[in-house]
């Protein structure tokens, strides 16, 4: 993020593509597990 700052990036296209970005993958691994619990729950009960 230094970088793309140091290249004159502004503040909100620096946040979209670099700290949302490794932010992303967890919360998408969370939720996907989730939808699955909520599922197979559905299933049994």
């Amino acid at each position: 993020m230094q970088t793309a700052r140091a290249k004159g990036a502004g503040r909100v296209r620096i946040h979209l593509r670099h700290a949302l970005r490794g932010a992303a993958l967890p919360t998408v691994t969370i939720i996907g597990v989730l939808v699955g619990q909520f599922v197979a729950n559905a299933v049994v009960v």
